[in-house]
């Protein structure tokens, strides 16, 4: 259960970072692109 939640919490954070892309927020998008890629890192190893 908690790698999981793990991944779902990756890929929200992935989401958001598309979604600051898209309104032109680009460090805010690098953090939650880092943050995202992280949580899917830990959760999926």
């Amino acid at each position: 259960m908690k790698v999981s939640l793990r991944v779902i919490l990756g890929v929200c954070f992935l989401i958001g970072a598309l979604l600051f892309f898209y309104r032109g927020e680009n460090h805010y998008a690098l953090i939650f692109l880092l943050v995202g890629a992280l949580y899917l890192y830990k959760g999926l190893s």
